[in-house]
């Protein structure tokens, strides 16, 4: 059964620090995808926010705006929708972990972070700790059930969320109830990236700077089976968000950035599958949990 496990996913690292931005590799910014006001212009295309940043590494929240396609927008918000905010316990914001981090949903109310994420300093690895995910398009939280597996080498934790319950009036005595399951998830491809490539376009969603969602897109990779080296732009809060190919499709779990900030030489850099893979297979035993990520995993005749 542990076969079904060798298709993964992948996570955005937190620490990736403030300036992270290779000029010439960026094919789209920092989009806001949440924001209120993005509206669809007279010509069809469809007006967005963008955060700018600066090379001392703070940004600005929706202070430009670009026009993309319809197909393109619609695109970015139908991978962004199963992308949250996640909250760490109160009593591990410190000054070094001041932004909120990013999981993605990956089905059956399975969402994947990183260890950092859930706890900063990394001692936390089997509970909650009172974790809470944040609903982007309304203020309803999906708080932790229990956390499946964290791996500490590679910065890595799936966790299972609780069902959410929503009040409808001020004493809640009306209520409905809300899952991750019943909303969009993304879908993992197991394959593996070519060693490198100059054009291929690859993409970061996450909580930017703890500024909310936030779409970015980068031009190139370097891949090899443990880690990609990567250029789309992100910042920190961006940790445990998915790396993704131009078809929105889980490809790496990005973890940290180089020394070099801004530039040319600068890059980021995602966790591999083949060794995202391994982790799942030596550290989920429960086979119906093994059977929920499978759900989520790209077969060999649905990939092209």
């Amino acid at each position: 059964m542990k076969f079904f496990v060798l298709f993964s996913f992948c996570l955005n690292l937190a620490f990736a620090g403030p300036e992270s931005i290779i000029p010439d590799r960026i094919s789209i910014p920092f989009i806001e995808i949440f924001s209120k006001r993005t509206k669809e212009l007279a010509d069809g295309k469809i007006l967005v926010s963008v955060s700018d940043y600066k090379k001392d590494g703070s940004i600005t929240k929706g202070k430009s705006t670009l026009a993309v396609s319809k197909n393109q927008y619609n695109h970015m918000f139908a991978m962004s929708q199963a992308v949250f905010q996640m909250i760490p316990n109160e009593n591990d914001l410190t000054s070094e972990s001041i932004h909120k981090g990013t999981a993605f949903h990956i089905g059956n109310n399975l969402v994947l972070t990183n260890h950092h994420v859930l706890s900063p300093d990394r001692t936390v690895t089997n509970d909650c700790n009172g974790f809470e995910l944040l609903d982007n398009e309304s203020s309803s939280k999906f708080k932790c059930k229990r956390v499946v597996f964290c791996n500490n080498p590679h910065d890595v934790c799936l966790i299972e969320m609780e069902i959410a319950k929503i009040c409808k009036n001020f004493l809640c005595n009306k209520f409905e109830m809300k899952a991750l399951a019943d909303g969009p998830k993304l879908f993992i491809n197991p394959n593996t990236l070519k060693s490198s490539d100059n054009e291929e376009k690859l993409s970061c969603i996450g909580n930017t700077m703890g500024l909310g969602i936030h779409y970015s897109e980068g031009s190139g990779y370097r891949y090899n089976k443990t880690t990609i080296q990567f250029y789309a732009p992100l910042r920190t809060g961006n940790s445990g968000g998915p790396l993704l190919n131009e078809k929105g499709e889980v490809v790496g779990v990005v973890k940290q950035e180089t020394k070099i900030k801004v530039g040319n030489d600068a890059f980021n850099v995602a966790l591999g599958i083949p060794t995202l893979l391994e982790i799942i297979e030596d550290e989920v035993r429960d086979e119906k949990t093994l059977q929920k990520i499978n759900q989520s995993i790209l077969k060999k005749e649905d990939l092209p």
